[in-house]
């Protein structure tokens, strides 16, 4: 898989930015019609994909509003170097991305993530971070294959 630059992987993310905040409920939405159109036609199909609609839907209730903070604070913000830790979990079928993120001067923080048009691997990266507020959670990390952007939002750790 090529890599993509992070401006690249950005403007991937654009198109979203004006339906993003309410991508919950059009998952939703969907899943509802499909559901309908199953008792209505009387048919499996339109019902497996409901189904599969509303789990997704449920679990990603962040992922929308968190790609538009972060096209936001990369387009707005000033970013900050620091670092990451990308630990992934491919215990299950579908791996799972974490990150842990530190920078001079912050808190650490703690987070899952979906990456974009890359491959992240174990270890420690050099990353670019950007947030919204000084103080706040970051809503956008960089390394140099791929950026990250929040699945939920972050925690410190205990």
């Amino acid at each position: 898989m090529k890599t993509l630059s992070v401006e690249q992987q950005i403007a991937e993310l654009r198109p979203l930015v004006g339906f993003a905040p309410d991508l919950q409920k059009w998952i939703l939405g969907t899943a509802a019609v499909c559901i309908i159109a199953a008792v209505l036609f009387w048919h499996p199909w339109p019902l497996m994909i409901g189904v599969f609609l509303g789990i997704a839907g449920l679990g990603e209730k962040r992922s929308g509003p968190n790609i538009v903070q972060a096209v936001l604070a990369y387009d707005c913000g000033t970013e900050t170097h620091g670092e990451v830790s990308i630990a992934v979990d491919s215990s299950d079928t579908v791996s799972r991305y974490y990150a842990t993120v530190r920078e001079q001067g912050h808190p650490e923080w703690d987070y899952e993530f979906i990456p974009v048009s890359w491959k992240p691997a174990n270890g420690i990266f050099p990353a670019l971070i950007w947030r919204h507020d000084i103080g706040k959670h970051p809503v956008l990390t960089a390394v140099e294959d791929g950026i990250l952007i929040t699945r939920s939002d972050p925690k410190q750790p205990q």
